[in-house]
């Protein structure tokens, strides 16, 4: 049984952040995990003391800090702002202790996850390694913007219930009848200071560079092993990450992607929702690795779960070398293999969005073909004759006479009794160049099966995840488009029989 320590950690500003340390029952010194959380070192919620154990049973001394201003640690709670100086702050009082032999690993998901990133862009020499899951290295395009868009839910439904420390007994406000920058007030029958700066700041200032960490990617020389869910809400942040890691970092760089959304709910191919908890093994073997200098231990670099026949694969890099560019075009209401020959249009302003909770996606994940087709602009493919391995990126090639495009795209699998299973969604403010735009909707490993139909929804931004401000450029009336396709990055049907599973029943 592990044992337990609680003390304050004095900042550079003499704020002093309260802190649990978990100690393993071998003798000192030790490598050390670090996990900075707003959520409770106590709390229920993330269950920090169960990770507290847990990493003190495998040898390593755990310290589980609650943020800036939240619970039992002083100063005031600013997302995002403080979490470099204090990160690095941490660090540095590590190092000195006499239970510390010097090396530092970080782990935790989604604000947890960018607490690392932070720690990691002040390129402290004692934090050697970080596992950073659910979670985007940017705060402005991943956290409270998509595509440029405000993502409405994550301003109020995660900024003010991690405020009003509401967790999941949150009640979501009534959208719509009262102006946003009242929503602070309904809730929590205050101002929140930030909740408005948030509202008033533009998304390139130095206020949002000083609270976003993706600049500082290209410069880590740490190891980095990167988790998240297909149909987690950052995932767009997270494969965006791996891949500037991929390419210009200097230090090794794992990846992991399981089929689960942010709540952990994993949802396969036969619309079954399972619970699961966040990838322990294989984050212990990587700080094995890079912490205790396992040489027993071996993840691979990348591991990932196929939606729609429900198995992990693994590959040496993604996108995957391999793979080729298919395309289906946008002719009429469907999707054929060949262009259509005149133009369509639709007028957009009619169009409304399924999606309502990208946080928990299991709430709107599945679907009739009949519901659906009375949301937005629905496009579908005939039955497929063979299947389709997708395997990378998806995109949404439009021309259209429209330079302004606020969209919300989704691409759905239909099966052959016409139930509809999200692939992959995509919301936000596109610029359209010289009269057609690449427009992505992001990376996904999926099979879809002979007989079954692929379906691309195209509508208004989603309210009230999104929300579009009122501005007489942002709005568009008929969309007309010709020569659109979906393209898709796929692998031949040999290629996915041949590759090595990992396990189907993980």
């Amino acid at each position: 049984m592990s044992r337990r320590v609680e003390l304050f950690i004095s900042m550079r500003d003499r704020f002093a952040l309260a802190t649990d340390i978990y100690f393993p029952t071998t003798p000192a010194p030790h490598p050390t995990i670090l996990i900075r959380t707003p959520y409770g070192r106590r709390e229920p919620y993330c269950d920090m003391i169960k990770q507290g154990e847990f990493w003190s049973s495998l040898g390593y001394v755990c310290v589980v800090q609650d943020c800036r201003g939240k619970w039992d640690s002083q100063g005031i709670w600013e997302p995002f702002l403080h979490e470099r100086e204090d990160g690095h702050d941490t660090l540095d009082w590590i190092v000195k202790q006499p239970w510390s032999n010097g090396d530092i690993g970080m782990t935790g998901e989604s604000y947890y996850g960018l607490t690392q990133w932070a720690a990691a862009s002040t390129h402290h020499p004692a934090l050697k390694c970080i596992a950073p899951g659910h979670t985007a290295s940017s705060a402005v395009d991943h956290w409270l913007w998509r595509e440029g868009i405000l993502q409405l839910s994550t301003f109020v439904t995660w900024g003010l219930q991690v405020e009003g420390r509401f967790f999941n007994s949150f009640e979501a406000p009534a959208w719509g009848e009262i102006p946003i920058e009242q929503l602070d007030e309904l809730l929590l029958s205050r101002s929140c200071h930030y909740f408005k700066e948030w509202l008033t700041q533009e998304r390139q200032s130095s206020y949002w560079k000083a609270r976003s960490f993706e600049h500082y990617l290209e410069t880590l020389t740490l190891q980095v092993f990167i988790w998240g869910g297909w149909r987690d809400i950052f995932i767009r942040g997270t494969m965006s990450d791996h891949r500037t890691l991929s390419e210009t970092g200097k230090g090794k760089v794992y990846l992991s992607i399981s089929p689960d959304d942010h709540e952990h709910t994993w949802l396969n191919s036969e619309e079954q929702s399972i619970k699961i908890d966040w990838p322990y093994e294989a984050v212990a073997q990587f700080f094995d690795i890079h912490l205790k200098g396992s040489s027993t231990s071996s993840i691979p670099s990348v591991r990932y779960f196929v939606l729609g026949s429900n198995r992990w694969e693994k590959a040496s890099e993604w996108p995957l070398r391999d793979s080729y560019k298919k395309r289906l075009y946008l002719n009429g209401e469907s999707l054929t293999e060949a262009p259509q020959s005149t133009s369509c249009s639709f007028p957009l302003s009619d169009a409304s969005s399924y999606l309502k909770n990208l946080w928990r996606l299991k709430e709107s994940a599945t679907i009739s073909l009949g519901e659906l087709t009375s949301y937005g602009y629905l496009f579908v493919s005939s039955p497929l004759s063979s299947p389709i391995e997708i395997r990378g990126a998806v995109s949404l090639v439009l021309e259209t006479d429209v330079d302004r495009l606020p969209l919300s795209l989704s691409l759905w699998r239909v099966t052959e009794s016409k139930e509809c299973l999200l692939i992959l969604e995509n919301s936000g403010i596109f610029e359209v160049v010289v009269g057609q735009t690449d427009i992505s909707l992001g990376d996904i490993a999926f099979t879809l099966r002979e007989g079954e139909r692929l379906a691309l929804q195209i509508s208004k931004p989603a309210f009230p995840h999104f929300v579009v401000r009122d501005d007489p450029d942002q709005q568009v009336g008929l969309i007309t488009y010709s020569q659109s396709y979906l393209s898709f990055d796929c692998i031949s049907s040999e290629k996915a029989q041949t590759t090595e599973d990992i396990t189907a029943a993980e």
